[in-house]
């Protein structure tokens, strides 16, 4: 088992009231609370970024296995955050560059 660390997912997917609880689901599904949690909607896609601590990298590879199951997610990255060498910037830019990133 890997040493728990922090991970950030980045979900994109159709514009649907579903899909952030759905995606919140499965980390209350495993007692988790994300640190932070961010939510861009553009035409019909939503751009969503969850950070979560304490999370080993099976568990985090399960995890974006079952947002990947979800029939409104186009795309799931999940990586491991490193919060003190990253700014606090987690929403992707869409698709069509409606959402740039800060900083």
């Amino acid at each position: 088992m890997t040493t728990p660390s922090t991970w950030r997912f980045v979900i994109t997917g159709a514009a649907c009231p579903q899909l952030p609880l759905r995606l919140l689901g499965l980390f209350a599904q495993r007692e988790l609370i994300p640190r932070d949690v961010a939510i861009r909607c553009a035409d019909d896609t939503l751009a969503i970024t969850v950070i979560q601590d304490a999370l080993d990298a099976h568990h985090a590879g399960i995890i974006a296995a079952k947002m990947r199951a979800l029939v409104m997610v186009r795309d799931v990255r999940e990586e491991r955050w490193d919060h003190d060498c990253h700014p606090p910037t987690p929403c992707p830019t869409l698709p069509n560059g409606a959402f740039q990133p800060a900083g």
